[in-house]
Formats: C-alpha cells, structure tokens, sequence
C-alpha cells in the first residue's frame, strides 16, 4: 500500500490517507450536494400568517366593530335608570356660589363668621359622662314646670318625612316592595286630598324606581304637589351618603346623580340639604353642598350631650368659615 502526497483538488484532503493504486475517482458532476436547511426569520413567519389568515382577520375585526356599535347605541338598562321614552322637563340650573379669594392682607388670617356659639366651643366644655337619661336612655329626662312659655309662645315645628335606605337590612328591591313604592303612592294621594298637607322627601333612588312604575296621572300629581310646595325635594343625592368615610370623589358624583336625574325629569334643583342619618359629619361635607349651590343644611345625628347643650340655649350654630354654612338652627328631633 503506497502512501500519496499528490494534492487533489487544490487540498490536503487525502494527503496522508492510505490508496490504492486505483486512486478512488471524482464523483458526477450531476450529483448535487445536499441542500442546507433555511431558517425563517419570526417576521417572516408572522407576514405568512397574515397572509393566509388575511379574510379570516379582516371578518373578524369587522363583526367585533359591528357589536360594539350595536352596544353602544343601544339604550341600558339597570334597577335604578330612568327610562329612555320619558321626555325631559326644562331645566332649571342652580347657579354655583364660588368663594371669593380673600384679601392680601387677610391670607394669613384665619377667618370665621359672627356667630353666637361653635361647636368646637361646645365639645371643648362638654364633659361626656353618659349619664342614663332614664325613659330616654341616652338623652335627659325631659319635665315642665307650667310657666315655661307664660311670656313667649312654645313654637312647634312639625316636619313630616321620611328616611328610606337604599338597601340596609333588606335589598334594595324588598325594601322598594315592601315599604318605599307604598310610601309614595300615599304622599301622592294624601296631599293631594289637602292643600295643608306638607311632605319631604330625600332619596332620588327610590323616587326614581316608583317613577317608572307610576302612571302618568300620578306622575303629573306629583310635579303639581312639588311645583306648589306642598312636597319638597331636599338634597336631591342619589342617596342620603355617609360622611365619616365616603371619599369626596363618591360624594360629589352621586349628588351629581340624583341631581341631574331630579332636573331632567321634574325640573327642579333643591335648595336645603337634608343628612338625618349619617352616623357622623364632616366639615368637607358643608363645604361642597356650599360650592354646590345649597342654601341651607340639617343635621340630626349628634351626640345627646350636645343636643342636652343646644336645647338648653335653643339655638345651634355651625361652625365653620366663611364659605360654611352659617345658619341659626333650632334642635331637630327625628322618631
């Protein structure tokens, strides 16, 4: 066996590899070498894809527009929404109080309005002891003498309302089924049978539900018996909201909500805020209803050692600032 050292091909391929004397002969030139595999690029793959799926992608994207149209031009409907065939009344826009920017030389002053009394005053002398107030657990025993009112008149002021919950022990619905439409439909009939007859009523939820349920006739009773101030709308919120916790954000958009509902629909804007029930209050709270354009606020829930206070003087004062609401308050008493 000879050992070859004759280059082949221009190489040292089969250099120092054992041979025959038949050196081994080139091969066919028709055979082709084995062609290496291409890699596709990700974007090329993804313009194929497009590609082939082109009129599937285009259906879908157009049915998928189609449906959102539909949605959105179709009217919604929920428990408490107004119905989309009852035509709005003119409205009657209350007018913003803003507050004025004080002067420059009073921006490191901190001012307050003339008032008789705060409350800040009154919690600072309180003392708080919770003393049983017998019959009236935690209120204070309450007793005449007879000669009370010999030199001035007892002036009785008596308010018929109501409170209705929007959901507390019950749904909103058993509530609306049970007691609220009920409560309705008796203002409608009762003041309409007397001109003397005075009602208020605060939560726009409710008014709301019974308004898609109630007739025209007694849709129109209840427009002339507002119109006449035989009933009257105060707040005019989609509920009576709380203060100690609600975020102002909440407080304002259902305001807006009840409002816009109540101006559309009988045209009118209340004028005295009505809080009966929170369990607490919050400056922030008379502040907005200011900004908002109200006149006047009421207040109910105090503490009985403040209202034992206020009814030893008779007057109430709020305190606050200049844009607050400053208003002489008799004590008001909820059964």
């Amino acid at each position: 066996m000879a050992f070859s050292s004759t280059r082949r091909g221009g190489g040292w391929a089969h250099s120092l590899l054992p041979t025959t004397s038949n050196p081994p002969q080139p091969s066919s030139p028709n055979k082709s070498k084995p062609l290496r595999k291409s890699r596709k690029h990700p974007s090329s793959a993804l313009k194929t894809f497009l590609f082939s799926h082109f009129l599937t992608i285009i259906l879908s994207l157009s049915l998928l527009f189609f449906l959102s149209l539909i949605f959105l031009l179709l009217p919604h409907h929920h428990p408490f929404s107004s119905s989309p065939h009852q035509k709005p009344l003119h409205r009657s826009p209350r007018k913003p109080i803003y507050r004025k920017p004080p002067a420059l030389a009073d921006r490191d002053v901190v001012s307050g309005a003339v008032v008789d009394l705060t409350t800040k005053e009154l919690y600072d002398k309180i003392e708080f002891r919770d003393v049983d107030g017998g019959p009236w657990k935690q209120g204070w025993r309450v007793g005449y003498k007879g000669n009370e009112w010999d030199e001035e008149k007892l002036k009785v002021f008596v308010v018929p309302h109501s409170h209705n919950d929007p959901g507390w022990k019950l749904t909103v619905e058993e509530y609306y089924d049970r007691q609220s439409r009920h409560i309705l439909d008796t203002i409608v009939d009762t003041l309409s049978k007397d001109a003397r007859r005075k009602f208020i009523w605060e939560e726009m939820s409710y008014l709301e539900r019974w308004w898609r349920d109630a007739s025209g006739t007694k849709r129109e009773s209840f427009i002339n018996l507002v119109k006449t101030g035989q009933l009257e709308i105060v707040g005019g919120g989609w509920v009576m909201n709380d203060e100690a916790n609600s975020h102002y954000f909440a407080i304002i958009e259902q305001m807006m909500e009840g409002n816009m509902w109540l101006n559309d629909t009988i045209g009118i804007v209340p004028k005295n805020s009505w809080a009966i029930d929170p369990f607490g209050y919050s400056p922030t709270m008379a502040y907005l209803l200011r900004r908002m354009g109200f006149e006047n606020m009421l207040i109910q829930r105090t503490h009985y050692e403040l209202k034992r206070n206020c009814l030893s003087i008779r007057i109430w004062n709020t305190y606050g600032d200049k844009a607050g609401m400053q208003r002489k308050q008799l004590i008001f008493l909820s059964t």
